[in-house]
């Protein structure tokens, strides 16, 4: 899990636990509470997969059955549609308005072997026909951003991994509910970018961002290329080559699956040109990354085929 936290920022000194610090809603939904994810897409009419910046942030309050609520908006760079979800939260619990009532989504006063039932809201496609169980495998804490976050992990949602209390998962959705609706989707994946407030735009930020408060481009793509930056070929069996521009002679090259897993990583080690064997991972979609201390993030999407 260490690996997989790569951007993450640990901002202040304090160390008091979070929810003896806050009352109301806890965690949830600070002022400017922003989610970016990228959208990965196996389109059979392209090439290779496609790529969409997702952008979720917390809109206002209304109220909802007598009860105050967070409107969350879910905006996708490739539409001009505007996706909502509502939910309210305590100091302990977030619950997801589905159905025509809310649904318990986190409890971080759980404890291993505590079960509830939950049902996701409609969003962007993905959605609980019906209530589902979840079931929580593992508790912790860990301090992020000056605080003392709690975090539980789902017997039945590995591929979400932790989820963070005030974030929810670092690596997709931050809802549980495409893995527990149906069947994990090979094709298709929400991957985690960032997450911000206006307090802390760059809390925590895992993809090509510097901070929460603006959607990736091509520019920065575009930037990396003219720079020296080339991964070739993208669509492949699994040799991979990675030229590195200038400035990036130590840099780190890592590999993550779908799910948000490190499947492969190697120091460059002052080279200015590294190979990657990939041939003994599964075929699919990865995205890869390149880091330097001092240097921005450089990203390339690849396809095993």
């Amino acid at each position: 899990m260490k690996k997989l936290l790569l951007g993450l920022l640990v901002v202040g000194l304090g160390a008091a636990p979070a929810w003896a610090q806050s009352g109301g809603r806890g965690l949830w939904c600070p002022p400017g509470a922003v989610w970016q994810y990228m959208h990965m897409f196996a389109d059979l009419s392209t090439p290779g997969p496609v790529f969409t910046p997702v952008r979720v942030s917390y809109a206002g309050d209304t109220i909802i059955g007598g009860q105050s609520c967070q409107v969350l908006q879910m905006v996708y760079a490739s539409s001009t549609r505007i996706w909502r979800l509502y939910t309210r939260a305590d100091a302990d619990r977030v619950w997801l308005y589905a159905g025509g009532q809310f649904y318990k989504m986190y409890d971080f006063s759980a404890r291993p072997g505590d079960t509830w039932l939950y049902q996701g809201g409609m969003a962007a496609g993905y959605f609980c026909p019906a209530p589902t169980r979840l079931t929580v495998d593992s508790v912790g804490q860990q301090l992020i951003g000056g605080q003392q976050r709690r975090w539980f992990t789902l017997a039945n949602q590995p591929r979400l991994g932790r989820i963070y209390e005030g974030v929810g998962s670092l690596r997709q959705d931050f809802t549980p509910m495409r893995g527990a609706c149906a069947p994990a989707d090979p094709v298709t994946a929400l991957l985690a970018q960032c997450y911000g407030t206006a307090a802390q735009p760059g809390l925590i930020v895992m993809g090509t961002m510097l901070s929460c408060q603006a959607q990736p481009t091509a520019t920065h793509e575009a930037r990396a290329e003219a720079a020296g930056f080339a991964v070739y070929p993208t669509v492949g069996s699994g040799t991979v080559t990675v030229k590195l521009p200038a400035g990036y002679a130590r840099a780190t090259v890592s590999v993550f699956s779908p799910a948000g897993q490190l499947v492969e990583q190697v120091a460059a080690a002052a080279a200015t040109e590294t190979r990657l064997q990939l041939r003994h991972l599964p075929r699919g979609l990865y995205l890869l990354r390149v880091q330097q201390p001092g240097q921005p993030p450089l990203t390339q999407r690849l396809v095993l085929q």
